[in-house]
């Protein structure tokens, strides 16, 4: 597939596919295999880990990633934390921008499970143009361009088709899930899990992911929210999920602010659904 940002700048979607999966084969899978408790740091909190692995996989990413795209910024999360948290809008004003989260899904990778992606996304002008989630360890990549469709290894995907009444199944912010077990039985139709990882919740919006020890079946919904969430976290699913024809708006049914997320997001495969989640949660959190 060939991503155009204008008459001048285009890329083949290929070749971002084979670099990632050259960082997964070459750093992430070799720090998955060998990674030992003492390699496991933090930075903004205890739960906000950081290995060996994301910050050598960032650095290989921006090598080639600007090589494939002369003249390209990067917006890494590893070098984002390092450098005052630039922002996405200033820099895709400028130049074409690389969005880059080496390991999505950290805590699942230090605790050596196969639930965690590599997610790659390109910006310009502040809207993204393409993104890629690669999940290593079953070396299967989804990408999408604006415009173009989904698509999983080449397989175009489609959100499921949902009427205005059934059963719909998703993942809520794993914390109100976790306080409000006891009454999700009284969420009249809808079925709901944990979320697990920005980039396999987003994923898991447009097809299924089979895991060597679990099928993670496709959703109808996913509500995440805000507290930690960077645009590398969603905005290459954002653009996933719509390119399949899903949608994502906040908690307050607005268009998500790519730099500074205020409100929780929901992405959702239509409008009828998307009100039944936001309808639910305001009656989770009453």
């Amino acid at each position: 597939m060939r991503v155009r940002l204008d008459r001048q700048i285009s890329f083949e979607s290929a070749d971002v596919q084979e670099i990632m999966e050259h960082v997964s084969r070459e750093v992430t899978l070799k720090w998955f295999d060998r990674l030992k408790p003492s390699d496991i740091d933090t930075k903004a909190h205890i739960l906000d880990l950081v290995t060996p692995a994301d910050r050598e996989a960032e650095g290989v990413y921006t090598g080639l990633l600007q090589k494939l795209l002369p003249g390209s910024l990067m917006l890494g999360e590893e070098g984002s934390f390092k450098n005052g948290h630039p922002k996405l809008k200033d820099m895709s004003n400028e130049a074409p921008t690389w969005v880059v989260d080496p390991i999505d899904g950290t805590r699942n990778f230090a605790a050596h499970l196969p639930q965690f992606g590599s997610v790659v996304g390109l910006a310009y002008k502040n809207e993204f143009i393409a993104g890629f989630i690669h999940f290593p360890v079953i070396n299967s990549t989804i990408e999408a361009a604006r415009g173009a469709g989904a698509f999983l290894d080449g397989k175009q995907l489609l959100v499921n088709v949902r009427g205005p009444n059934g059963n719909i199944y998703g993942a809520m912010d794993t914390e109100l899930y976790e306080s409000k077990k006891d009454n999700l039985q009284s969420l009249d139709g809808m079925k709901l899990g944990p979320a697990i990882v920005s980039s396999i919740d987003y994923a898991r919006m447009v097809t299924a992911l089979r895991f060597e020890d679990a099928v993670l079946k496709q959703t109808d919904f996913v509500s995440r929210k805000p507290d930690g969430m960077k645009v590398w976290d969603h905005g290459a699913g954002t653009l996933v999920v719509r390119e399949a024809g899903g949608i994502v708006r906040t908690w307050e049914d607005k268009e998500p602010n790519m730099d500074a997320l205020t409100d929780g997001m929901v992405a959702a495969c239509n409008e009828n659904v998307l009100k039944r989640v936001l309808k639910a949660r305001s009656a989770l959190v009453a």
